[in-house]
């Protein structure tokens, strides 16, 4: 797979030892598309507490008013969650995929962070386990309308101006793997190898999908008459 990018990502180092037969156009973009807001969530999957469900409001509100970041990101067909600290300047990375080792850790964090005038520290809490628990849309279609093998939502949007109903999102395409701590999920070679199967089976496949053949276009491709099918030809008289 050949890369064509303008940064370095943790798992460039699998481009080493194969064919240049896949382009890979690495160039991270910021992009917005127009839906309704629920669409990142499972409508069949609701949870709920203080008499309300989990919503991307209460997720954005989380990320608004906390010094960490509740995010997804949809890596070749999988959806993984994770929860990211703000970074300040010449800080490390501080990224987790599971809620257990960033409570353990930062529970005290969260609980001494001030809330919102609407909502609690135990709401914050709450959120995170909800967030995790969470059934996500695996947003194929995102996939292809980018031709992007990943990119990551910190759900960051705004309500569309003519409608109630809608809601302009705001999402990263191949964002720099590395800032995300995404060795914790997948080693480099792992990662290459993913990326690499993922463009070449999904996304090339949809670029070109196989045209099914009607019987008549099958009869004249093999040099038979549709009249007589796969029978000879009668000869004339």
């Amino acid at each position: 797979m050949r890369i064509l990018t303008n940064f370095k990502d943790y798992y460039d180092y699998g481009n080493i030892l194969h064919d240049d037969y896949i382009t890979f156009d690495r160039r991270s973009s910021k992009v917005s598309f127009l839906d309704k807001e629920d669409n990142f969530f499972k409508n069949e999957f609701k949870y709920s507490f203080s008499n309300k469900t989990l919503s991307l409001s209460d997720v954005s509100s989380f990320n608004r008013y906390t010094n960490w970041t509740l995010g997804v990101l949809y890596f070749c067909n999988k959806v993984i969650p994770f929860i990211k600290k703000k970074p300040k300047v010449l800080e490390k990375v501080e990224v987790y995929y599971d809620v257990d080792s960033f409570l353990v850790k930062h529970q005290n964090d969260i609980e001494s962070t001030r809330p919102a005038y609407y909502f609690s520290t135990k709401h914050y809490i709450d959120t995170i386990n909800l967030f995790f628990q969470s059934d996500f849309e695996l947003k194929q279609d995102l996939y292809l309308k980018y031709n992007t093998p990943y990119f990551v939502y910190e759900f960051d949007y705004q309500r569309d101006k003519n409608s109630t109903h809608l809601y302009n999102f705001n999402i990263e395409l191949l964002p720099k793997l590395s800032d995300y701590e995404f060795y914790k999920q997948f080693d480099g070679h792992q990662a290459y190898q993913e990326i690499e199967m993922f463009i070449g089976n999904f996304l090339k496949l949809k670029e070109n999908p196989m045209i099914e053949l009607t019987d008549k276009d099958k009869l004249l491709q093999h040099g038979f008459d549709p009249k007589y099918g796969f029978r000879k030809t009668p000869s004339k008289k």
